[in-house]
């Protein structure tokens, strides 16, 4: 995780890393209220392959799965999943799914 001054340096680094070190690693920005982070993870997992191991653990169907996220490192799970994204997300997330929350416990309100 790298901090950063502005959100267009943090979009900047993110595209130089992607582009050139697309065979081993990706970086997503996380935009936080003090913050701009650049997020580098192997290519090999995503939130998406955790929640994929621990269901195969737990013996859980991923019909009883339902991610929620609000940025680009949710994207793959939500996808995945057939998942729920918050209503103040990251573009890229309303790209991957119509389904919104406000919040987790609206999520939970809304299955139940």
């Amino acid at each position: 995780m790298l901090e950063m001054k502005d959100e267009k340096s943090a979009r900047d680094l993110s595209e130089v890393i992607n582009e050139n070190w697309k065979e081993t690693v990706k970086s997503y920005v996380i935009i936080t209220k003090k913050y701009y982070l650049v997020e580098i993870i192997s290519i090999k997992t995503d939130k998406g392959k955790a929640i994929e191991k621990i269901l195969k653990i737990e013996n859980i169907s991923d019909t009883d799965v339902y991610p929620i996220g609000d940025g680009a490192n949710d994207v793959e799970m939500i996808l995945k999943y057939n998942g729920y994204g918050m209503k103040k997300s990251e573009e890229v997330v309303y790209k991957a799914t119509n389904k919104l929350c406000n919040t987790v416990a609206e999520l939970i309100e809304t299955l139940n």
